[in-house]
């Protein structure tokens, strides 16, 4: 396993938001997180790329644990992540936003940085975008300016939080073969947390829910889809 998660908790005064999840990411793998709102995903995935302290249990890449490892340092271990809500640099190009990504890792000479960053405009199919500020651009393409930040570093494993939120189809389908692509390329591994369970398992190898802070659910996704907990949580009615 790439990334292995042993019995997670966080708890905020006497709530419990995550109560002992447990499960991993194989190496290249594409992992689905799915559950009801609250059901402790988005705390889950803060814990995993240290922006929240876990209250118990222990996470390991490549067998290490990185428990301690402040968030700015998890890219020297090739863990990356992009946010639900766009964490662009308002003011910078898109050029310019994905080259501090690209910075974030490596010390390369201009000439190699400037070849890595048109390859990353290239692979996003920004190069008309390039020199203009990601406020004028649509919001799917401004997703896609984000995941090619979060790229530029060249991480083996990437947390996705809501990456299809607020997308047309065709938008969310644009970005699963962006991803689905990069990781024939790279062998790259990608967390996915999100809401449009049709998008998720089409992109998704495997799944595992949430709900009231504890993993109902991990395998196939018609599987934990038909998982009579994970109806609940969804629905709110015994089934």
């Amino acid at each position: 396993m790439l990334l292995e998660a042993s019995s997670l908790r966080r708890t905020f005064g006497g709530l419990v938001a995550v109560d002992d999840v447990s499960f991993g990411v194989g190496q290249g793998e594409i992992l689905g997180m799915v559950g009801a709102n609250g059901s402790g995903k988005t705390t889950c995935l803060n814990m995993l790329t240290r922006l929240l302290p876990a209250s118990g249990g222990a996470m390991r890449i490549d067998g290490r644990d990185y428990g301690r490892t402040p968030p700015h340092q998890l890219i020297r271990q090739g863990i990356a992540r992009t946010f639900q809500n766009l964490r662009l640099f308002k003011d910078l190009t898109v050029r310019e936003n994905i080259t501090l990504g690209c910075q974030a890792r490596h010390r390369e000479s201009e000439a190699a940085l400037r070849r890595r960053v048109d390859a990353l405009i290239e692979m996003g199919d920004l190069q008309r975008q390039q020199d203009l500020l990601p406020a004028s651009l649509p919001y799917g393409t401004q997703r896609i300016v984000e995941i090619a930040r979060a790229l530029a570093a060249e991480p083996r494993l990437v947390f996705l939080d809501e990456p299809f939120a607020g997308m047309s189809s065709e938008e969310a389908r644009g970005i699963c073969d962006l991803l689905l692509g990069l990781r024939r390329k790279t062998g790259m591994a990608l967390v996915i947390v999100d809401h449009n369970v049709e998008v998720l398992t089409g992109i998704a190898e495997r799944l595992v829910a949430l709900a009231e802070g504890r993993l109902v659910a991990e395998g196939q996704a018609a599987a934990v889809l038909s998982d009579p907990t994970v109806i609940r949580s969804y629905v709110g009615a015994d089934v």
